[in-house]
């Protein structure tokens, strides 16, 4: 058993659900049903051996496309030739 998964279990029996492939040592843990984000973060942060814990967020959009009324006129953003530049040349916002 790894040293992460010692301190899970000790902690009420956590597991890794996926390990970071950009921060080393970073895991998203799944924790056991019937527990709580809430009522283990406490825990969580106190432990020997966790130096961050926090909840995992899911943010949904309702739309991706702006809401700005002038949109039309950034180029920078999505140019289609609209004010007589090169069509494409923007950053694909």
């Amino acid at each position: 058993m790894t040293e992460k998964n010692q301190i899970l279990s000790s902690l009420g029996g956590a597991t890794i659900k996926r390990n970071s492939r950009h921060v080393p040592g970073l895991s998203l843990v799944k924790l056991p049903p019937g527990q709580t984000v809430k009522d283990n973060l406490r825990k969580y942060r106190d432990a020997d051996g966790i130096l961050h814990a926090g909840p995992n967020y899911e943010y949904k959009y309702g739309s991706t496309f702006p809401n700005d009324p002038r949109f039309d006129e950034l180029w920078g953003m999505h140019n289609t030739g609209q004010t007589g530049g090169t069509e494409d040349a923007d950053i694909n916002a």
